[in-house]
């Protein structure tokens, strides 16, 4: 490389070099004043790595490479360049020059990212001393810390609490720190470093107050009740939203913390910034469906005293979609004849405006209900379906709308759709659960396609990838020319063994006797794929554990339990390792190990943490709820209630259908019985109203409450 190439010249010249000779690459290599970027682009390509000249020549550059990483101001590009190639990191000075470029350079961490899955070069005590300098000494300690937390034990020793403690009593970012320390239930339970962010309070209620970065430090500290509950930081907070052009932001925060929207002042500020601001329709946008503030009363009068403002700005307004959209929730502003006139006199525009912005605003209990009896309604759902090209836009009218697809405007949209679109398999699939897909028009339709999808198949037009969404439901695999054109690709194609888990839903395929003899010519390439470095291998391949012939292959075990190691360390030493467990919670050949057992229940302590602290808890629970002697735990099964009995939206539990086991255990259900009326509330008036009443109808004890059917009823009859 020349110094005065750009960045994209630099590209260009590589891309050509891959393709010259060995002796040209050599050359180059041996040449180059930064050699790490034609390393980067040569090592790749196979047939020049073959070439033992080629290894030569790149491994003779290693002693330059460890001086740059010493002089370089980015090493970390550097260790991007050569990061593939593992004999340099285990070359003696090239180690030396990560070391010291870990303790003097400020951006430790981007180092960090590029050797962190050498996991043996991570454990050297020389790296490991650099990162605990690194923490004490360096700007942006919170980043140091996300890697002691991701790959070490290092947390419990004293030297790391030393440097936290020093970093939050003398860095000006200290709050970014403290929000990565709730991240280890063993520091944010540790009283020396309590103690250190006790004493920061307030310069946390002044920064909050002063602070240009006072969004940052709410969001930091939000969800430790000790900092958020302090009448110092509640003052401030109150002041922030009063005085500073962060208060719509602050308000949405604010919104998510249940200890603050209960405070009178907080609501009075709200409701003084509803009075005041000249975008209170973002406020409004904020509010909406959290029930304990729309129902405030400071908050109502001051949204009834704008009702003239409001119904103005639907009347003159470009987009009056937006404010529709933001006092959804609202039921009793939409109770007023001057809101509903407004709302009429737009309804050309907001109909047409709707299919652009969120189909969700039709749904029962919002705004712009009403549009479902429009005259036009009809004709703007069949424009907006013969433009579905993958079949997700059906999928939500179908979902959203059933009893408009028996009309026949729409079903001629449909049929239209079906007959021009080039994914015919999309479509058809996103009527697999609707009743469409028993009217003989549509059915017809389908028809005509059939051989479209069999060429598609036999010409990989639809590549094999593509053969889940086929296999999924059972319109098109009850064709018998679509079930062998199935069956072609995973016997002819080399690789089309791969899809073999997209069709365990369907045994007329998987039990087929020539595809298991085929599968089992491939078991040791099946093997191989299983042992590759998962971070290449695409998660929704990766489930031949579930086809019940290979499960029990003694090869395919193995092949699983070929990095079992590198599995327990991750869930043993991850700051996020409920997606470790994720990755493994439905594979019964690793999850039921002894070890692997063990390494999870270790972490059961820090995933109750996690579950209390974490915004994403619903994330958690969806990953740990395969493992059945993980929520065996009376702890866990009270974390989770937890989360249910805080969370703005637990009918996210509707996603997580493992769950659905432990549905009635006598701790779950107590949490989901504690948020009767906020169903029931949402039902009638929440943005979400659909999403809701569908959750509560899978959870009998919730369905059959008296509140929340008397709720459901009075949503229909309106």
């Amino acid at each position: 490389m020349t110094l005065n190439e750009t960045p994209s010249e630099r590209d260009q010249r590589l891309k050509e070099l891959r393709k010259e000779e060995p002796d040209v690459v050599i050359k180059a290599i041996q040449e180059s004043v930064e050699p790490w970027w034609e390393i980067a682009f040569i090592h790749p390509e196979k047939k020049l790595m073959a070439v033992k000249e080629v290894k030569d020549a790149m491994m003779s550059r290693a002693d330059y490479i460890a001086d740059a990483l010493k002089e370089n101001k980015e090493p970390w590009t550097i260790l991007w360049g050569i990061g593939q190639v593992e004999e340099f990191f285990r070359y003696e000075p090239i180690v030396e020059g990560i070391v010291y470029a870990l303790k003097h350079n400020e951006n430790a961490w981007q180092t960090y990212e590029e050797i962190k899955e050498y996991r043996w070069l991570m454990k050297d005590e020389r790296i490991q001393d650099a990162l605990v300098l690194a923490l004490r000494n360096h700007n942006g300690p919170w980043f140091t810390l996300d890697v002691i937390l991701d790959y070490y034990d290092l947390e419990t020793e004293q030297r790391t609490i030393d440097a936290i403690i020093h970093q939050i009593e003398h860095s000006d970012h200290y709050y970014l720190l403290i929000q990565s320390i709730l991240d280890s239930e063993f520091l944010f339970n540790h009283p020396s470093i309590r103690k250190a962010i006790e004493q920061r309070i307030p310069d946390i209620a002044h920064g909050i107050r002063k602070s240009e970065k006072n969004w940052d430090i709410l969001r930091s500290i939000e969800d430790i009740d000790y900092i958020i509950e302090n009448d110092l930081v509640i003052d401030a907070i109150v002041y922030a939203i009063e005085k500073t052009n962060e208060a719509l932001r602050l308000i949405w925060r604010v919104c998510e913390i249940p200890s603050l929207i209960q405070l009178l002042k907080i609501q009075r500020v709200i409701a003084k910034q509803i009075r005041e601001s000249k975008d209170f329709i973002s406020i409004l946008y904020y509010l909406q469906g959290n029930r304990r503030l729309v129902e405030s009363d400071v908050i109502r009068e001051a949204i009834l005293n704008k009702i003239s403002d409001i119904s103005n700005q639907i009347r003159t307004e470009d987009y009056p979609i937006q404010t529709a959209q933001s006092i959804t929730g609202f039921y009793y502003l939409l109770e007023y004849p001057e809101i509903q006139e407004a709302l009429r006199s737009r309804a050309s525009d907001l109909l047409r405006q709707s299919f652009d912005y969120d189909l969700d605003i039709f749904e029962k209990g919002q705004a712009l209900f009403f549009l479902r009896t429009h005259n036009e309604f009809h004709q703007y759902l069949a424009d907006y379906l013969r433009g579905c090209t993958y079949g997700n836009r059906l999928e939500k009218i179908a979902k959203s709308f059933s009893e408009v697809l028996q009309d026949k405007l729409v079903i001629q949209s449909i049929i239209d759709l079906l007959g021009n679109t080039e994914y015919p398999h999309y479509i058809i699939g996103a009527l697999e659960d609707t009743a469409l897909r028993h009217n003989q028009e549509v059915l017809r339709a389908i028809e005509t396609r059939i051989q479209d999808i069999v060429t598609g198949l036999q010409t990989e037009e639809i590549p094999w990838y593509e053969i889940e969404e086929i296999a999924v439901g059972d319109i098109l695999i009850e064709h018998q020319t679509i079930r062998e054109a199935i069956l072609n690709v995973i016997l002819k194609s080399d690789n089309g063994w791969i899809c073999l888990p997209s069709l365990m839903s369907k045994p007329e395929l998987i039990e087929n006797e020539q595809l298991q003899d085929s599968i089992l010519e491939h078991i040791e390439e099946i093997a191989e794929y299983i042992r590759r470095d998962k971070k290449d291998l695409p998660l929704f391949l990766d489930r031949f554990y579930e086809v019940p012939f290979l499960r029990e292959n003694t090869t395919i075990q193995d092949a699983y339990l070929y990095r079992i190691d590198e599995i327990i360390e991750d869930i043993e030493t991850r700051r996020e390792f409920w997606y470790d467990i994720g990755s493994i919670s439905d594979n019964p050949i690793i999850v039921t190990q002894k070890r692997v057992q063990e390494a999870i229940l270790k972490r059961e302590k820090d995933l109750i943490h996690h579950l209390r602290f974490r915004e994403d808890a619903w994330n958690i629970i969806g990953n740990i709820c395969g493992v059945e002697y993980l929520l065996d735990s009376e702890q866990i099964r009270e974390a989770i209630s937890h989360v249910i009995e805080r969370t703005n939206n637990p009918w996210f539990f509707e996603y997580y259908g493992e769950l659905q086991q432990f549905i009635d255990e006598q701790r779950i259900k107590e949490g989901f019985l504690t948020r009767v009326e906020d169903f029931a509330y949402w039902i009638k008036h929440g943005p979400n109203s659909c999403e809701v009443e569908a959750f509560v109808k899978m959870i009998p004890y919730l369905y059959n409450n008296e509140m929340i059917k008397s709720a459901i009823e009075n949503i229909c009859e309106s």
